[in-house]
């Protein structure tokens, strides 16, 4: 008995199909055809099936270069600055690196309220 003349019943319809149509569930529970999986007979994914396990990109994706006041770890996180905490101490002091450049230092150093 060869692979081809083995059928199995589809975890997700109850189909029958052949052994080599068929594909792991995506929760690993059973086999399943590949329309449930959402494949086309030559194996790519349909765009429906993409759409499905891609992730959503959100406005605020792009990540973002923090330093750490406290430790001066040096990381990029996606969150914006008010819920970002350092990853290696845990610290809340957190800039980022236009905030701590010398330029930005020297300019707030300049201000009044520094005046002694």
């Amino acid at each position: 008995m060869d692979q081809q003349t083995i059928t199995l019943k589809c975890f997700r319809c109850g189909k029958p199909g052949r052994v080599l149509e068929m594909v792991m569930d995506a929760s690993g529970k059973g086999m399943v055809c590949r329309p449930c999986a959402g494949l086309k007979p030559d194996g790519r994914p349909t765009s429906a099936a993409r759409e499905m396990f891609t992730k959503p990109k959100s406005p605020n994706a792009s990540r973002g270069k923090f330093a750490c006041m406290n430790c001066k770890f040096r990381f990029s996180s996606s969150k914006p600055l008010d819920q970002v905490s350092c990853p290696y101490c845990g610290s809340r002091r957190i800039n980022t690196p236009e905030q701590a450049s010398a330029d930005a230092l020297l300019r707030e150093a300049g201000g009044r309220e520094y005046d002694f």
